[in-house]
């Protein structure tokens, strides 16, 4: 009975050291919480002067929905899109078991249909690759509005009147075009 024991307890302790070797060690596979997400986009949410209006966690996906405080300039919409990416990509690298993230601002002049309370006028979105890989550093708006590519390992979207009303937007633009 005792060597059952033993051998019970060695296994089962094998078992938990491969499990955690297996998940990269601090890694967690798992989908995040909302007030996890909520706390890895903190340092995101101080440098860009925003709030969170909400979160979503389902599926494999996480959806952070921001607003600013006060409400952002168009320039701002285009000038914290590296920042959003690179929150995204933090969180693609904490939680190894989400398929991708998204940034989305909150833009105030836009219509809120049926007391929608937000409605997206910028977003940033990663993905994995097909390898499980994930885009380079950005660090510069036009990075972010540059990439893409054959990996589609990062969309975006930004509202018209961001594209149109935007001089960091024209910049970035510019920068990309030459």
């Amino acid at each position: 009975m005792t060597r059952t024991y033993v051998t019970r307890a060695v296994a089962t302790a094998a078992a938990l050291w491969l499990s955690v070797a297996c998940s990269g060690g601090s890694r967690v596979t798992r989908e995040p919480s909302e007030a996890e997400v909520r706390a890895a986009a903190a340092a995101y949410l101080t440098g860009v002067h925003a709030e969170v209006a909400s979160v979503m966690v389902k599926d494999h996906h996480v959806g952070l929905y921001v607003r600013g405080v006060p409400a952002w300039s168009l320039d701002a919409f285009v000038e914290q899109l590296p920042a959003a990416a690179e929150t995204a990509r933090a969180m693609l690298l904490r939680w190894p078991g989400l398929r991708d993230v998204d940034v989305c601002g909150d833009g105030p002049w836009l219509d809120h249909p049926n007391g929608a309370g937000f409605v997206p006028a910028a977003r940033v979105q990663l993905f994995r690759d097909k390898l499980a890989r994930l885009p380079g550093r950005f660090t510069k708006p036009e990075q972010v509005l540059s990439a893409g590519g054959p990996e589609q390992t990062i969309g975006f979207y930004l509202d018209p009147r961001i594209i149109t009303g935007s001089e960091a937007y024209r910049l970035a633009f510019r920068a990309n075009a030459t």
